[in-house]
């Protein structure tokens, strides 16, 4: 017998995240949790974000309450696709409950660092050990975002890496 439960959270950024969409100051999601009856756990996070396509938090949330208390492959698959987060997230349990894949420790270097979007990302500490800073575009007019981008690319040190995340924010125009 597959048991479950999910806890929101809501966990505010420690700098709001400027992107496309706007200004995101918390992220808002839920853990999922499924065990068995020896004790073996899987979980699973629903993350919604609602202008990429996904349910609302509430959407998932309601979902959630009309699910039995006892779950099994079946109820999981019939997750309509109207639900993606609440989908990614149980089929994520389920396979690690069933699965029960080790723990792994991501070192510091393994994580990119988050940059404020615009010129504050010209001065944000980057800790000695990054190896990829992740920077927000399509918030600011292209120009301006690329005279930072070459003055970026410039000072960060030999080896560091930037990934740019647009968010849908940007156009082929």
């Amino acid at each position: 017998m597959i048991h479950w439960q999910f806890q929101p959270y809501a966990v505010p950024f420690r700098f709001p995240l400027h992107t496309a969409h706007g200004r995101w100051t918390v992220r808002e999601g839920a853990i999922a949790t499924l065990w068995d009856d020896s004790g073996r756990r899987g979980q699973g996070e629903i993350a919604p974000v609602p202008w990429f396509g996904s349910e609302t938090l509430g959407e998932a949330i309601a979902f959630l309450q009309t699910l039995p208390p006892q779950l099994t492959p079946q109820n999981i698959a019939a997750i309509p696709d109207r639900y993606p987060a609440t989908q990614f997230a149980l089929e994520s349990a389920w396979l690690a409950l069933q699965t029960q894949p080790p723990e792994i420790a991501l070192k510091p270097e393994q994580i990119a660092q988050l940059l404020p979007t615009g010129a504050a990302a010209l001065t944000a500490p980057i800790p000695p050990t990054t190896r990829t800073v992740k920077w927000k575009i399509g918030v600011a007019p292209v120009q301006e975002e690329l005279t930072v981008f070459q003055q970026l690319s410039d000072q960060l040190p030999l080896g560091v890496q930037i990934r740019l995340d647009a968010n849908g924010g940007l156009t082929p125009d």
